[in-house]
């Protein structure tokens, strides 16, 4: 592993570009040598905040209540570039033919591609919103949804529910969370590379309490790391011995 540092302020796209062309005009590397690769980190890649939160409800909804009010409106503050979710639990909707339709699986494939998808359907101008985009399709929200697909086949019109079982599964986790031994999610937050991070910090800690009230279900936040408490202290201590 080589490890290369820059100065503040260069332009790492570009240095990233120059990196690459150097390495591939490198041809005498040993055949037991795995391909390089160029991998560009910062300290704007540090969490700003990292948090966990803890409820009365169950993984899946406390996710969802997370992802809907709590992520989203984090991202919406000036300064955050990526919030990061971890721990919550992954669903996928499996349909299982009967065994009487194990002959139709192209039919229901072609059933779910053909009512799955919204897809653009150009737009609509109104004279006090202006241009408005349309979409065509219905959004499949649930598993009835699913099941009352029409399915067509030689023998005529059915639907998915006639024809498979179709239920809503949890994948198994990848990563565990626990907060004073309780089940939890955490949150990451990082910051654009010019952002003020002291200030982002003490807006997004401001926001919680609020967020957790939203959320519901006994919501609370739980801070377990924040940069600014550090920059603060190292400008109060240069300040001193300055």
């Amino acid at each position: 592993t080589i490890t290369l540092g820059t100065e503040y302020g260069l332009d790492q796209i570009a240095l990233k570009a120059e990196i690459k062309n150097a390495i591939e005009m490198v041809k005498d590397l040993p055949e037991s040598a795995m391909a390089p690769q160029v991998i560009f980190g910062s300290t704007a890649d540090m969490p700003v905040l990292y948090f966990t939160a803890t409820s009365d409800a169950d993984l899946a909804t406390m996710s969802t209540s997370l992802k809907t009010i709590t992520v989203a409106e984090i991202e919406r503050i000036d300064g955050v570039r990526n919030v990061t979710l971890q721990g919550g639990l992954t669903q996928r909707i499996v349909i299982t033919p009967s065994p009487e339709a194990a002959g139709l699986i192209t039919n229901i494939s072609d059933a779910l591609k053909a009512h799955g998808p919204q897809i653009p359907a150009g737009s609509v101008t109104t004279e006090d919103d202006g241009s408005l985009a349309v979409q065509a399709g219905t959004l499949i929200t649930s598993i009835k949804d699913v099941q009352a697909l029409p399915v067509l086949t030689e023998q005529g019109a059915t639907t998915i529910g006639d024809l498979a079982t179709v239920e809503l599964k949890n994948e198994d986790p990848t990563s565990i969370t626990r907060t004073n031994g309780q089940e939890s999610l955490s949150i990451s937050v990082t910051a654009v590379p010019d952002a003020d991070i002291v200030a982002l910090s003490h807006e997004i800690n401001a926001a919680l309490p609020a967020l957790a009230e939203k959320s519901g279900n006994n919501t609370e936040f739980t801070v377990v790391s924040d940069q600014a408490p550090f920059i603060e202290e190292s400008i109060r201590d240069l300040t001193i011995e300055g």
